[in-house]
């Protein structure tokens, strides 16, 4: 007769199949398990076995010959029903087993010891068994050896689950990986393509502005008002075409550089002339500290000047009026140059400052300030890249002012 298990028999089967273990081909690590339990108990008859609902199925076996049984004749179902090992010195002194087909009959079995094979979740999956033609005793230790070798059968067992979990967690990672690259890329060409559809009604609106500026005499104050805020509005879009541009190289790789032997106080001076106006308008304190030796760098100067204007930008964007913004530049042991943007302004948070360079990524309302694309710093990072340098920001906080510190190698490799 058929044991019933005490614990729910679905549950136990959900457990088992979580394994994913049945069916499976032969495994050496198993394989080898199952000899040592032949073994070292001397014994013709060792297998590693899973119940499963209407069979019992063997990883491994020795002195068997067969893959799978019927469990109307298992001893190793009735071993589930136990806490500990199972073990029959007489299977004919046994009630539960001196009328078994395997006893009465061939083979003829009259020794069984098996002891289980416990999931994490506590459920009984299986045994590690040796059988006998002959009925014997089992000693204390023989017990504690078969507990030892079924826990090494379990710690294979879940090392192939955390391993076939591993694979397909790769798989799908694999895949949800190419799903993004390709929307990456689709992403990428729009981009591209919206940025240079752009540039054709700019230039003409640029021109048709520069124009009216130039005739700016005839009209009424308030029209020559309106003109110098379109252009200013007309350049701010201009260049923020020109970053996404930027941008869309830089992700289909499409962004070099045209390296020279370039003066790093000509690019701060440069940067600073762009924002001069940004900096009176707000009447804010600017100071520059530069050494008096020149320090140059093989770089592209027309990109390392965009990466301090786009610093030097910002800082003066995020400071109040009648605040202060200093640049500082200075030798590092010869082979680097330091380049420090230092702010009083409105200062970053914690949390924004883990992702202050990811694209299109910006602090929300900070001072008050209407934000960009949020692309400029992401720009200044892969330009710095480019370079084979390192840039970090820091901040002690909103309201706290910001510092961005960039350090190139003076000759890159």
């Amino acid at each position: 007769m058929q044991p019933t298990p005490v614990c729910s028999e679905e549950e136990r089967l959900n457990a088992l199949y979580q394994y994913d273990i049945l069916d499976t081909p032969t495994d050496h690590a198993f394989d080898e398990l199952a000899s040592l339990a032949a073994n070292l108990f001397n014994a013709p008859i060792a297998v590693v076995n899973f119940i499963d609902r209407n069979r019992q199925w063997f990883k491994s076996e020795v002195g068997l010959g067969v893959r799978e049984t019927p469990l109307e004749t298992s001893f190793c179902a009735h071993a589930l029903l136990e806490q500990d090992l199972l073990v029959v010195p007489d299977t004919r002194c046994d009630s539960r087993f001196k009328n078994n087909p395997l006893v009465t009959g061939e083979p003829h079995l009259r020794f069984y010891a098996g002891a289980l094979l416990r999931g994490v979740t506590g459920h009984a999956l299986g045994t590690l068994c040796i059988l006998d033609y002959q009925a014997r005793d089992f000693t204390e230790c023989e017990r504690q050896t078969l507990r030892v070798l079924a826990n090494q059968v379990m710690s294979q067992l879940e090392q192939r689950r955390l391993f076939l979990e591993s694979e397909k967690a790769r798989v799908e990672l694999a895949r949800l990986n190419h799903r993004l690259q390709g929307r990456e890329r689709s992403n990428d060409q729009f981009l591209a393509m919206i940025s240079h559809e752009l540039r054709n009604p700019l230039s003409s609106l640029t021109m048709g502005l520069d124009f009216l500026g130039l005739k700016g005499k005839n009209f009424d104050q308030d029209v020559i008002d309106s003109i110098e805020s379109m252009g200013r509005q007309t350049k701010l879009l201009v260049r923020l075409v020109d970053d996404l541009l930027d941008t869309s190289r830089i992700a289909t790789g499409n962004i070099s550089l045209q390296r020279t032997l370039c003066d790093i106080t000509t690019i701060i001076d440069d940067s600073v002339a762009a924002n001069q106006k940004a900096l009176l308008q707000k009447n804010q304190q600017f100071s520059l500290t530069v050494p008096e030796n020149t320090l140059t760098l093989s770089g592209d100067q027309v990109r390392l000047t965009q990466l301090v204007t786009n610093l030097l930008a910002n800082a003066v964007r995020y400071t109040p009026t009648n605040g202060h913004v200093q640049i500082e530049t200075k030798a590092i042991a010869d082979d680097y140059i330091e380049v420090r943007v230092t702010d009083n302004g409105c200062g970053i948070s914690s949390e924004f400052l883990e992702r202050i360079f990811d694209s299109f990524v910006q602090a929300p309302n900070a001072c008050g300030q209407l934000g960009g694309l949020g692309i400029g710093l992401h720009l200044c990072k892969h330009i710095v890249q480019l370079h084979g340098g390192t840039i970090q920001a820091f901040s002690e906080g909103e309201g706290r002012g910001a510092v961005f510190v960039i350090l190139l190698p003076r000759n890159p490799k």
